[in-house]
């Protein structure tokens, strides 16, 4: 005769604990995976941001044309902000070959928008950007920048994308603008 072991109550509750910690470990695995490794199709992504629907919300509260730049060829839009203390700021982030920039503008032109933005900064001179007087600034860690100033606003276009990227941003934001306010 066979002998068949009986499961007892002792050796069953052993077999179903480590059943039920190994399922319980095969699933968060399976979850981890799909987290940290997404299909093609289902990648975790900032959505793009719309800045020149944020720039209309944001005008009423603002005493100044607000820039809104058609994105440049291989930049990519990362941030639009108003920030609405003393001065009123607008903020927009991007980034151009992995490499960060930035446009802060303002009702006027000061050095403390320079200062704010690139710290310790040299003007390399003048550029005139469609129509648009610009000064350059070379800042610290590469960054390089563009002050320019028209009727009631300006703006620093900056960032460590070298200095032909920064005027890309810049003439955008100069195009963005109406024709009375350059």
């Amino acid at each position: 005769m066979a002998s068949s072991r009986i499961p007892t109550r002792k050796n069953t509750s052993v077999k179903n604990m480590v059943w039920a910690i190994g399922l319980n470990l095969a699933i968060v695995i399976v979850v981890a995976a799909l987290v940290a490794f997404p299909r093609e199709g289902n990648k975790y992504s900032q959505p793009e941001v719309d800045v020149a629907d944020t720039a209309r919300r944001a005008q009423p509260v603002v005493g100044f044309p607000l820039v809104a730049p058609q994105t440049p060829q291989g930049f990519t839009v990362r941030q639009a902000k108003l920030a609405t203390g003393t001065p009123v700021s607008w903020t927009l982030r991007y980034s151009a070959d992995a490499k960060p920039l930035q446009l802060v503008e303002r009702k006027e032109a000061t050095a403390g928008l320079v200062v704010d933005t690139l710290g310790k900064a040299s003007s390399q001179g003048t550029v005139e950007l469609d129509g648009v007087k610009c000064e350059r600034f070379s800042g610290e860690a590469g960054h390089d920048a563009l002050q320019c100033a028209g009727k009631g606003w300006a703006f620093i276009a900056s960032g460590t994308g070298g200095p032909e990227n920064v005027e890309k941003l810049a003439r955008a934001a100069i195009a963005s603008l109406p024709a009375s306010a350059r």
